[in-house]
């Protein structure tokens, strides 16, 4: 007697944590640069690498830093550096060979002038989710026995596959009268269209590019822009069901000449394909064997079960008051936005997300000197999603600022939140792995007559008595798998 293996190919979640990392050092300055103030500090995080180990996962990530400052002689300069850094996030479970889902949260990131230093603080949270995704050997059967029962369940899914990366290289003239010196830029994307041509994805969305100017008068100015890409990228699939995602790689803008009033930018995007496909898993639950004596060993499992992925895109407008002790607006130059999501959830066909935009205003008084602050605005958005109240969702929030004016104790600011998520469920379940010899349970003997109980399977009954299915149907041939609670069973035992 051996078991009769099947393998199948299912989600399945080990556990999930979240930490906190403090990135702290000091970030040298540019050569024959010092630092009275930091106007705006903007931040990214980027995961270079991660590993499995026995209960840990190990994380290596960078953190990259932009520094808007007023310098010594009094003129706004700017600069970016990167501070790699190291975390180890526990998760009862782990193991080499497992994958995991790593997101980050900028919660905090700020910087202090130190001598020829800026002392950079910030905290990241780290939130992983460590999956299995090799095939799960489970019990199909037992050879040599003859009566073996075993009750099925079929779980459906979406899986989504990676089918295609690749770059677009973005290279645009945009207008900017007076414009001498890029001080700062920034840049975000999202996809507006995905569609098959041929063997490749075509894949069309916009870039926005928010830039912090000076002309040769030294006055600062916002400029945004939308600029529309397209690019070809070659898939393995011809499925129509294809979803892609856009990051920025790298952003850089220069003026042309303060004569010709235009800026060129050049930029880089990541680009990655994805193809969502529908599938089913058969998984065993349950076993038993009138002739062979045995008890079921199963597995406890929770496995992920994914939705479909959604996007949106939504503009709000704000206005900010400017804290009480500082000088009243002459004019607003910059604004920088961050956002952090406080909470997800699933209605009827929408995901809801509440959030918190850590919004940095840098202005100019009557007088002609800088000042920058904070305010810390709440957020509510709407997406539309294939989901219900039962349903789980992520969602990973990128913003997109401008100044859009105000003078005395109000800024006025506009922005754009990017939404990208998922929608999924959990379930846990238990999967028959094998079996364990036990002592033959007592048979009933003679005629039974059975009354069913509503939702009571065929494969309950024949275990509860002992016997095969096939004989259940032999002398009650008009039973269904699924009982009403209106049937009686005749057995002759």
């Amino acid at each position: 007697m051996e078991l009769i293996w099947n393998d199948i190919s299912l989600e399945r979640v080990i556990g999930a944590a979240t930490a906190q990392a403090l990135v702290e050092g000091n970030v040298p300055l540019p050569e024959a640069k010092s630092v009275k103030s930091i106007l705006d500090t903007q931040a990214e995080v980027r995961i270079t690498s991660y590993e499995v180990g026995e209960g840990v996962v190990g994380v290596e990530a960078s953190l990259r830093v932009a520094f808007i400052c007023m310098g010594g002689d009094d003129r706004v300069f700017s600069f970016t550096s990167s501070a790699p850094f190291k975390h180890t996030i526990s998760i009862d479970g782990a193991k080499a060979g497992q994958t995991a889902e790593i997101t980050t949260v900028i919660q905090s990131v700020s910087g202090m002038p130190s001598g020829d230093f800026v002392a950079l603080t910030s905290t990241v949270e780290l939130s992983c989710r460590l999956e299995d995704l090799s095939p799960m050997r489970v019990m199909a059967g037992l050879s040599g026995v003859s009566d073996v029962e075993v009750k099925t369940e079929q779980v459906k899914y979406m899986t989504r596959r990676a089918v295609g990366s690749g770059s677009c290289r973005i290279r645009e003239e945009i207008g900017a009268s007076g414009v001498n010196t890029v001080m700062a830029s920034t840049g975000e994307a999202s996809v507006r269209e995905v569609h098959i041509e041929g063997a490749n994805a075509c894949v069309s969305g916009v870039l926005t590019v928010s830039a912090l100017c000076m002309d040769s008068s030294d006055r600062l100015t916002q400029t945004v822009q939308h600029v529309t890409f397209e690019e070809l990228i070659p898939v393995d699939t011809a499925s129509a069901a294809l979803s892609a995602r856009a990051s920025v790689d790298t952003v850089v803008m220069r003026p042309v000449g303060e004569e010709f009033g235009l800026i060129t930018l050049e930029a880089i995007l990541d680009i990655s394909v994805f193809e969502t496909v529908e599938r089913a898993a058969t998984v065993p639950t349950d076993s038993f064997s009138p002739m062979l004596a045995y008890d079921p060993l199963a597995a406890r499992t929770r496995l992920m079960l994914r939705g479909e992925s959604f996007s949106a895109k939504q503009s709000i407008r704000e206005n900010i008051d400017v804290p009480e002790g500082m000088p009243e607006i002459y004019r607003t130059v910059y604004s920088s936005a961050r956002p952090m999501t406080t909470s997800v959830s699933c209605g009827s066909g929408r995901v809801d997300i509440d959030g918190i935009l850590f919004t940095h205003i840098i202005y100019q008084s009557e007088g002609g000197a800088m000042y920058s602050f904070t305010e810390d605005i709440p957020f509510f958005v709407q997406a539309d999603a294939a989901c219900d109240s039962m349903t789980e969702a992520e969602a990973s929030l990128r913003c997109v600022c401008s100044a859009s004016g105000g003078t005395g104790r109000s800024a006025e600011i506009s922005y754009t939140l990017l939404i990208d998520g998922t929608t999924f469920s959990y379930r846990d379940i238990d999967i028959v792995t094998g079996i364990a010899e036990c002592e033959q349970r007592e048979s009933v003997k003679g005629i039974v007559v059975y009354y069913a109980d509503k939702g009571e399977t065929l494969y309950d009954i024949a275990k509860r008595f002992n016997v095969t299915t096939h004989s259940l149907r032999m002398s009650n041939p008009s039973l269904a798998d699924i009982m009403n609670g209106t049937e009686r069973l005749v057995m002759m035992l």
